[in-house]
């Protein structure tokens, strides 16, 4: 299959795919402008909490919790963005980017734990730098906050299996079929502008059908946009619900 933007049509057999009770997806819409935890980024704290990852890490191997060979690993990826964040020339939006991307997906992994008692949970990547920086601790940051958030509730808990599934550095991508699904629902968003609803008539047929008949009214799918605000750190839109009220 190819890119959203490089196909005329959509083909009805996907929309009826994404639109399928087998499939949820979540779209997390995040403005150019925005620059989340920002505010929030000071190297000290995050070194610190560098730290504590890191002594949980060699108690859990110490414990025989987890797996010593992993828990090296991971201690070695931590020591990784200690480094760099002591740099002067830290790159800093790079290093919030995994962050948040591992905080939405702890946060959805949480969800998916709780509601559905799934058997797997994989996140399988484009190749991204945000993969690809500290040789993976995006997965690492994920799966610990994951075992951090389901530790501390009392809902009952299957033996779920977590999987991170990397692409080949170099030809084709083993899953880019797959990957072509976010693909396709991210170029939709990204042609429309939630702040101006008359932008709908603006945009494309083909997208027009993405909005027409996955966004607005399916039930297994969250559209969310994020934003930080004077008045709050961080609030959430869901696209359903403001699509639904404009009309």
């Amino acid at each position: 299959s190819k890119d959203l933007k490089k196909t005329r049509d959509i083909d009805s057999g996907f929309l009826n795919y994404l639109n399928s009770p087998y499939v949820y997806h979540f779209s997390i819409v995040i403005p150019r402008k925005e620059k989340l935890l920002a505010k929030m980024f000071n190297k000290f704290p995050l070194y610190q909490m560098l730290d504590w990852m890191d002594k949980v890490y060699q108690n859990s191997k110490e414990a025989k919790i987890l797996h010593e060979e992993f828990c090296d690993e991971a201690q070695v990826r931590i020591k990784k963005v200690q480094r760099e964040i002591q740099r002067q020339s830290c790159n800093k939006k790079l290093i919030r980017q995994i962050l948040l991307t591992s905080a939405l997906g702890t946060s959805i992994m949480y969800l998916l734990q709780k509601y559905s008692s799934p058997q797997k949970i994989a996140w399988i990547s484009d190749r991204d730098a945000i993969i690809d920086k500290f040789d993976g601790f995006v997965f690492d940051n994920m799966f610990f906050w994951y075992q951090i958030a389901v530790s501390d509730n009392t809902f009952e808990k299957v033996n779920t299996e977590i999987v991170f599934v990397e692409p080949e550095k170099v030809g084709v991508n083993y899953f880019d079929e797959l990957i072509r699904i976010p693909d396709y629902v991210a170029g939709a968003l990204a042609s429309y502008d939630i702040e101006n609803m008359g932008n709908m008539l603006e945009i494309k047929d083909k997208y027009k059908l993405m909005f027409m008949d996955v966004f607005s009214e399916p039930m297994n799918q969250a559209t969310l946009k994020l934003e930080s605000t004077e008045k709050t750190a961080l609030s959430v839109y869901n696209f359903k619900w403001m699509n639904n009220k404009s009309t």
